[in-house]
């Protein structure tokens, strides 16, 4: 028998014989007119005519990984939202110490950013370089709170000196840099809401909510 006619070839001959043509010529492995069939060529086997991914497949494809994109989109988003929401609970933080070192220096609360840095250094500059500063996602403001009486005569080197104020972080973009808006006064304590305007001090005792 030639070195040509593999085994392969053998057993399709006689399945050939038994299923009367089945396999249309010797030396042919399996049916060539099947898509994706295996096809023997002398001691080689191949697949022929593969069969590749429909259009629908290609879409189905293409759908899931949009889900998966926007999912993982959203997770980052929200964990930045977090991250920028703590970073302002802990400015205005910085900012109640800082007004009680100032009182204990001017005998009242400062009623801007910048009255806490000329009058001794109390905030860090990234707080308190100008009246309004933008950090982490956040928009800083302080003035005077609910009821502020200015002092007549405040001490050397406080300028801006008043009986009470109000310092609040909103966030640039609701939804995208904070969910959360906060405000805080001579209390101590801060409050928030879920708006893009902080909550007012009327509010503190009613409608907006304390951090615990």
């Amino acid at each position: 028998m030639p070195a040509s006619v593999t085994s392969a070839d053998q057993n399709c001959q006689l399945a050939w014989r038994l299923c009367a043509g089945s396999c249309t010529q010797p030396g042919i492995g399996l049916e060539q007119g099947r898509p994706g069939a295996l096809v023997s060529t002398g001691n080689r086997t191949r697949l022929k005519d593969a069969k590749g991914f429909t259009l629908i497949e290609l879409l189905v494809v293409v759908a899931i990984v949009g889900v998966l994109s926007t999912l993982a989109i959203t997770q980052v988003l929200r964990a930045r939202m977090a991250s920028n929401a703590a970073a302002a609970l802990g400015s205005l933080r910085a900012i109640n110490t800082a007004e009680q070192g100032y009182a204990h220096q001017c005998q009242g609360f400062a009623v801007s950013l910048t009255e806490l840095r000329v009058a001794g250094n109390f905030l860090s500059p990234d707080l308190s370089a100008t009246d309004t500063v933008t950090k982490s996602g956040y928009q800083f403001d302080m003035v005077a709170g609910q009821g502020n009486t200015a002092l007549a005569a405040p001490p050397a080197g406080c300028t801006n000196t008043g009986t009470n104020y109000y310092a609040t972080a909103a966030p640039l973009s609701l939804m995208t840099t904070g969910a959360r808006s906060f405000a805080t006064n001579l209390s101590g304590t801060i409050f928030y809401n879920a708006t893009a305007v902080p909550p007012a001090e009327a509010t503190f005792l009613t409608t907006a909510l304390p951090i615990q």
